[in-house]
């Protein structure tokens, strides 16, 4: 992979809202489908009994695959590790992963990057001693993996991620760090670095703290840090690799990505503001009617950092749970989840809200300029009529825009870096705040 980079975001092997075939025709797709541990669980048996895995299960035996143990997109509630397994979240319930469950789904998946199992439940207010434990067991957790992945027939080309955890607490982030370095895996995957799971200035300071103890020949992941302004930041310290839940999260919000990242692919100004007569379809019902407001958001539309503190009811499980084979099956509403809630609720300034009236009568693209089949071939009021009518190809077409406008920022943050202008392109995206 060229890095710095995003891996496909899916859910058990399939982009959210796209068939694989369109999914296959948005530019600059990244080489490496990220698949969610909740979203392969139920196939275990399948993927066992097939035994050439998860690549093959899902048609697409030639791409790459990476393994993550949570879903960027729906963290799973606070309170539910215990001692010896991790909680995740599937689609029947609960779910108790060991390191040696979670090493037999691996095998089943056969994918060619997996994270080690580990405990990340340190939310914002963690206690000292909560944190500790959690560095305490991801490093055994660590050992038990590695140790399985080593003596596995299965996986000898596939590499594995230690995760460094250690909450808000420095200390602990850099002892994590150190052990984990000291062990042979492939690269790093840095949990806990979101929006909301720390204070902004610590998260960054921190961050660099940590990658300071992590040598920089390996890979360095970064989940759930999608925003342009924390995927620049995060470049600048030394991540490699993000996923790309942030723009199906924009998309799931009913909003289009519209910042601007390069000078020369951006419309003038006039020509975004102002709606010609020509752009009007001959339909149009009010001629004289005063052009669409161009897309301009308040300043003050900052992500808000919050976390729910409200209580889950009916999530316990009579029982152990073993991979597979989950728990309760009734539905856990309002958890607590970790860190913040921002991402999948607060409109960033990245993006639009295509839902609102302004748009009834824009017939310009989403995105003027853009070269994505949706804006090339349809219009924002188009889109906000699918919106308000509850049709399911707005969402459709919104993956296809956001994920391409997402795919060619992070081209764009790679041409950038050759090029020596870095720092305009920081520049370009952060004015957009």
């Amino acid at each position: 992979m060229d890095t710095p980079t995003c891996l496909l975001y899916s859910k058990g092997g399939s982009v959210p809202n796209l068939s694989s075939d369109v999914a296959s025709k948005i530019q600059r797709t990244p080489s490496m489908m990220q698949v969610t541990t909740p979203s392969v669980i139920p196939s275990q048996d399948v993927l066992e009994e097939l035994g050439k895995g998860l690549a093959s299960f899902i048609g697409q035996p030639d791409v790459p695959i990476y393994l993550s143990v949570q879903d960027p997109i729906s963290p799973c509630p606070t309170g539910y590790n215990e001692k010896n397994v991790v909680s995740i979240w599937s689609t029947g319930g609960r779910v108790k992963l060991s390191p040696e469950s979670y090493m037999s789904l691996v095998e089943s998946c056969k994918p060619v990057i997996f994270e080690a199992l580990s405990d990340g439940d340190t939310p914002q207010g963690s206690s000292t001693k909560r944190i500790r434990k959690s560095v305490d067991r991801t490093v055994d957790y660590l050992d038990t993996c590695i140790e399985l992945w080593q003596s596995s027939e299965k996986l000898k080309t596939a590499a594995l991620l230690g995760v460094v955890q250690g909450g808000d607490m420095s200390s602990q982030r850099k002892w994590c760090a150190k052990e984990i370095a000291k062990r042979p895996v492939s690269g790093f995957m840095l949990d806990g670095f979101h929006q909301g799971a720390m204070e902004t200035t610590a998260r960054w300071s921190l961050l660099k703290e940590v990658l300071g103890e992590l040598p920089d020949t390996k890979l360095r992941m970064l989940p759930r840090a999608g925003r342009p302004d924390d995927v620049l930041k995060a470049v600048e310290r030394g991540v490699d690799v993000f996923d790309s839940s942030f723009p199906l999260e924009v998309t799931n919000r009913g909003c289009a990505l519209v910042f601007k990242f390069e000078q020369s692919r951006t419309l003038p100004e006039e020509q975004v503001e102002s709606a010609s007569d020509s752009d009007k379809l001959p339909h149009s019902s009010n001629k004289d009617q005063k052009p669409a407001q161009p897309i301009t958001e308040s300043k003050n539309d900052e992500v808000k950092e919050t976390s729910s503190q409200s209580e889950c009811k009916n999530a316990e499980v009579k029982g152990d749970s073993s991979i597979g084979k989950t728990g309760s099956q009734s539905e856990c509403k309002n958890v607590e989840t970790k860190g913040d809630t921002d991402s999948s609720i607060e409109k960033t300034v990245y993006e639009v809200n295509l839902k609102d009236s302004r748009f009834f009568d824009d017939f310009r693209p989403v995105l003027p300029g853009c070269s994505c089949y949706c804006c090339q071939n349809h219009t924002r009021a188009y889109i906000n009529h699918l919106l308000n009518t509850k049709e399911l190809l707005a969402h459709v077409l919104l993956t296809i825009h956001n994920l391409h406008h997402y795919f060619r920022f992070f081209e764009a943050i790679r041409e950038a870096i050759a090029k020596g202008t870095y720092e305009h392109l920081v520049k370009l995206v952060n004015e957009e705040r």
